[in-house]
């Protein structure tokens, strides 16, 4: 999952920014937390107006939030099943 969420980052970044145009908010599974920090660090340096800022937590918990409105503008869950429920439910686009 970390090649995935590495390689599928850099593209949700550039088309994300939608709490305002200098900063993202990256709701990430505490089991990315390594990739996230490294892809933050280097997204960051390519883009110094963007500011990335890293939410980390349960893939069930960021899920839930998003679900109940929390200002992500990307999701990155550690396992299939939660990213799915969470497409299915309408409130973020896959």
């Amino acid at each position: 999952m970390r090649v995935l969420a590495t390689m599928a980052l850099p593209l949700a970044l550039t088309a994300a920014c939608g709490n305002d145009d200098r900063t993202l908010e990256v709701f990430a599974a505490s089991s990315l937390t390594d990739a996230f920090a490294a892809i933050e660090e280097a997204y960051e340096a390519d883009h110094p107006d963007i500011d990335v800022r890293v939410v980390l937590a349960a893939s069930s918990s960021l899920a839930a939030q998003v679900g109940d409105g929390a200002p992500a503008d990307v999701l990155a869950t550690a396992d299939p099943a939660t990213m799915a429920r969470a497409v299915a439910s309408g409130e973020i686009d896959g």
